[in-house]
Protein backbone atom coordinates (compact mmCIF):
# COMPACT_ATOMS: atom_id res chain seq x y z
CA UNK A 1 0.00 0.00 0.00
CA UNK A 2 2.83 2.13 0.77
CA UNK A 3 4.53 1.58 -2.24
CA UNK A 4 2.06 2.95 -4.34
CA UNK A 5 2.47 6.67 -3.31
CA UNK A 6 6.38 6.01 -4.37
CA UNK A 7 5.28 4.45 -7.87
CA UNK A 8 2.69 7.75 -7.87
CA UNK A 9 5.24 9.54 -7.27
CA UNK A 10 7.61 8.45 -9.96
CA UNK A 11 5.13 8.29 -12.60
CA UNK A 12 4.32 11.93 -11.96
CA UNK A 13 7.80 12.98 -12.80
CA UNK A 14 8.65 10.68 -15.63
CA UNK A 15 5.22 12.49 -16.66
CA UNK A 16 6.19 15.68 -15.90
CA UNK A 17 9.92 15.57 -17.49
CA UNK A 18 7.56 14.04 -20.62
CA UNK A 19 5.11 17.04 -21.00
CA UNK A 20 7.70 19.70 -19.68
CA UNK A 21 9.83 18.80 -23.52
CA UNK A 22 6.01 19.67 -25.29
CA UNK A 23 5.54 22.88 -23.15
CA UNK A 24 6.28 26.24 -24.82
CA UNK A 25 7.83 28.62 -22.66
CA UNK A 26 5.92 31.90 -23.23
CA UNK A 27 3.95 32.54 -20.41
CA UNK A 28 4.57 32.70 -16.83
CA UNK A 29 3.19 29.57 -15.99
CA UNK A 30 5.02 27.81 -17.95
CA UNK A 31 7.90 29.48 -16.37
CA UNK A 32 6.74 28.43 -12.69
CA UNK A 33 5.80 24.61 -14.11
CA UNK A 34 9.21 24.16 -15.64
CA UNK A 35 11.01 25.77 -12.46
CA UNK A 36 13.00 22.86 -10.21
CA UNK A 37 11.14 23.89 -7.03
CA UNK A 38 7.90 23.04 -8.46
CA UNK A 39 9.36 18.88 -8.67
CA UNK A 40 10.78 19.36 -5.47
CA UNK A 41 7.48 20.22 -3.85
CA UNK A 42 5.73 17.05 -5.32
CA UNK A 43 8.82 14.90 -4.37
CA UNK A 44 8.39 16.55 -0.53
CA UNK A 45 4.29 16.22 -0.84
CA UNK A 46 5.11 12.62 -1.51
CA UNK A 47 6.92 11.71 0.79
CA UNK A 48 5.12 13.12 3.81
CA UNK A 49 1.71 11.26 2.58
CA UNK A 50 3.64 8.30 1.84
CA UNK A 51 5.44 8.61 5.57
CA UNK A 52 1.96 9.41 7.55
CA UNK A 53 0.35 6.57 5.31
CA UNK A 54 3.27 3.88 6.79
CA UNK A 55 2.92 5.47 10.42
CA UNK A 56 -0.85 4.72 10.50
CA UNK A 57 -0.50 1.39 8.29
CA UNK A 58 2.71 0.30 11.70
CA UNK A 59 -0.01 1.40 14.16
CA UNK A 60 -2.77 -0.94 13.28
Amino acid sequence: MIYIYYVLGIAFIIYDLVYFKKRPNDNAFNRYYNSRYYRIVILVIFGIVALIISFFVKRQ
